[in-house]
């Protein structure tokens, strides 16, 4: 966790020192009671509710829940009111300013990502300071803020006493300079972050979904209650391999399973040893692919992505592929008719040689592709999902045995970019599917925030706008076969 999150959880430590510090009543000087009972005990709740978001990302996050959400703005306009009362009981003071915009700028973002998960709609200016908002969760907290787990940051307080010390004065530095770098990054990124927000308008559009594309959305089916599909569609479950495979909801026969197998909870905290890991995946993979009889199974996630995290970077492709294949020797045993698939992040030269590994005389997976999401401020929303796919186009073209092309993964989170980005972005990855033959399927990333915040439902189970789409497409009669 302190590997993932390090920078995140000093910041959070370095908010409440400062504001416990900040907010000590001095000799002489006037009880605020409203600070002592309500102020400080809420921040100090929301850094618990911070803390056990991250503790367990794949638990359903409590920041999605609307009266949670409602509690961060709040937090900052209490804290406005500290500053202001500080400001009038001792003058102000040249460190005050970079902490009362970073209150200003951040809690202004933080108001917006609370009405966007309860639906509010947002117009241009005000999504693109939620995007510059998400991005600095990015910078000053993890790589996968709002894309694994939601982060806010806390609003800081003002010293209401003097300096007294070179201690202190250097007490009052570190935060200001914290807050400087925040407004400083915000302000550098406005710009970058508009052209985010308005290249999603030239997302392609769909009337009609083909008539031989699959489509699923993946669901946690033991944290999630069942959702209803389309006639036909996929059914994509989400488990952990150390679930037991029991206990799950029934399997509609209509549906073709796609089962991807998650990492056990606990390894994000405290990752096993090699041998246990191997052991868990591999019985993990062996016991559900009994149990359920996918008719595609997804042994490892992202090996050249999240699965980097347990494996390490230094693990090899030829590693990869032995690991693959005893994965292929232990389905053959139980559920001979299910299919290898793998899920890849990158379109560099390692996820090149990864796939080359896993699908070479013998080949030992079906079916590939790789995930799909908005590429950040530098290559905009919908051109790094253009170049990933004819990535794939180029590297299927020279194999020997190319596997079955699937879009495994679409997702955009709407507390980064807004629900409408992700509406037309969920929508335009559609497109592109359905404008290439090759690509035989497509699974969105899933209903609720549980393991991510892409989900196609809001906390309250209310749709959001990429669902109300999603349905109008599927309402449509499909259109021909593509050759």
């Amino acid at each position: 966790m302190l590997r993932l999150h390090g920078v995140f959880l000093a910041i959070l430590a370095l908010t409440l020192l400062h504001n416990l510090l900040a907010g000590m009543r001095e000799r002489g000087q006037d009880r605020r009671p409203w600070e002592q009972w309500l102020l400080w005990p809420l921040l100090l709740v929301l850094a618990c509710v911070l803390l056990r978001d991250r503790w367990l990302p794949e638990q359903p996050s409590l920041l999605s829940q609307p009266w949670v959400a409602h509690l961060f703005p709040l937090a900052y306009l209490g804290a406005l009111a500290q500053n202001t009362a500080a400001l009038l009981s001792r003058g102000a003071r040249l460190l005050d300013i970079p902490l009362l915009l970073f209150n200003v700028g951040v809690g202004t973002s933080v108001l917006l990502a609370d009405l966007t998960l309860g639906g509010t709609p947002l117009g241009f200016s005000e999504t693109t300071l939620l995007y510059e908002g998400s991005v600095l969760q990015a910078f000053l907290g993890t790589r996968l803020s709002h894309v694994w787990t939601l982060s806010w940051h806390l609003p800081f307080l003002l010293r209401r006493g003097p300096t007294r010390s070179l201690g202190s004065l250097l007490g009052d530095l570190l935060p200001a300079a914290v807050a400087t770098l925040a407004v400083v990054m915000m302000v550098a990124l406005h710009e970058p972050a508009a052209d985010v927000v308005a290249s999603f308008d030239l997302e392609p559009t769909l009337e009609r979904l083909p008539g031989d594309l699959q489509l699923g959305v993946s669901l946690r089916p033991d944290r999630e209650p069942p959702q209803p599909t389309a006639p036909g569609a996929l059914l994509a479950w989400r488990l952990p391999a150390d679930h037991p495979g029991t206990g799950l909801p029934p399997r509609p026969p209509s549906r073709a399973l796609v089962l991807e197998l998650a990492f056990p909870d606990g390894w994000y905290r405290e990752p096993p040893d090699a041998a246990t890991r191997d052991r868990v995946l591999l019985e993990g993979a062996r016991r559900l692919a009994e149990a359920l009889r996918p008719e595609l199974l997804l042994p490892l996630p992202e090996p050249d992505g999240q699965g980097t995290l347990y494996f390490g970077p230094e693990t090899t492709a030829v590693q990869w592929r032995d690991l693959m294949g005893r994965m292929r020797d232990a389905l053959a045993e139980v559920s001979p008719d299910t299919r290898l698939g793998v899920r890849l992040a990158g379109t560099g030269p390692a996820s090149a040689e990864l796939l080359r590994a896993l699908t070479e005389p013998p080949a030992l997976v079906q079916v590939a592709g790789p995930r799909l999401a908005p590429g950040g401020h530098a290559p905009g929303s919908g051109s790094h999902a253009d170049a990933s796919l004819e990535t794939w186009s180029q590297w299927l073209a020279v194999l020997e045995q190319p596997p079955e092309l699937w879009i495994l993964a679409v997702g955009c989170s709407p507390l980064a970019f807004g629900e409408g980005a992700q509406a037309r972005f969920v929508e335009g990855c559609l497109a592109r599917a359905a404008a290439r033959p090759a690509v035989r399927a497509v699974l969105l990333d899933g209903w609720h925030d549980v393991g991510h915040t892409t989900g196609l439902l809001r906390g309250d189970d209310s749709p959001r706008r990429a669902l109300r789409r999603l349905e109008q497409l599927l309402q449509e009669p499909r259109g021909e076969a593509r050759r």
